[in-house]
């Protein structure tokens, strides 16, 4: 296989949106009265949200021609600490599908 591949879930599916709100309950109360949550809790939430909630799998080879180790949320917060641009990108394209989707439902429901 040349290449690398992802599998991403809808930043806005049920099951990201569920788990984004259990990540950040512990922190609601500061939430709440418009206080700062703490920097390394936003992005450990960041990470963890990214890791376990919207980028779901991977295959294919690195650069140098090794195949990926396996998926692991631990191994993609690591490449995301190492490569910040491919987090950006998982996010984004996360985004883009969940768009697309509602673009679409939006149309059905017209016609």
């Amino acid at each position: 296989t040349d290449g690398f591949f992802v599998k991403i879930r809808r930043h806005n599916s049920d099951f990201a949106l569920d788990f984004n709100r259990k990540l950040w309950a512990p922190h609601s109360y500061l939430l709440d009265k418009g206080l700062k949550v703490p920097e390394d809790v936003t992005e450990n939430n960041s990470y963890k949200w990214v890791s376990e909630a919207l980028l779901m799998d991977w295959n294919g080879q690195m650069e140098e021609g090794e195949d990926l180790a396996p998926y692991s949320p631990e191994l993609a917060v690591e490449a995301f600490k190492k490569y910040p641009d491919f987090m950006v990108a998982v996010v984004e394209a996360s985004q883009e599908i969940g768009n697309f989707r509602e673009e679409r439902q939006a149309t059905r429901s017209k016609n």
